[in-house]
């Protein structure tokens, strides 16, 4: 069955949103093979847990990094290391 102008109108939106939520090829062909709204949702449920999921992680990393710049930052040259900042008023 052929699509009319608004159905096609419709689609090529959503796939333009599919894409812009990080959606595969693969994944947006899953998706338009999905016969009832409830099912759709779920898999965009799915798909927003799995994004969700992969900014905790970029979040713990950004913690991490800050945790080592504060350390960094803040150390006393306790351990016998010089982070370089005195070497300007050594040489003048």
């Amino acid at each position: 069955m052929a699509m009319n102008e608004k159905e096609y109108h419709q689609r090529t939106v959503c796939i333009q949103d599919l894409k812009a939520c990080g959606c595969t090829a693969k994944e947006i062909d899953r998706f338009f093979g999905l016969n009832h709204k409830a099912d759709q949702c779920s898999f965009l449920t799915r798909k927003r847990q799995a994004l969700l999921e992969m900014m905790h992680q970029v979040q713990t990393r950004i913690d991490c990094a800050d945790y080592l710049i504060f350390q960094i930052q803040n150390n006393d040259g306790k351990d016998g290391s010089n982070d370089g900042s005195d070497s300007k008023s050594e040489n003048g």
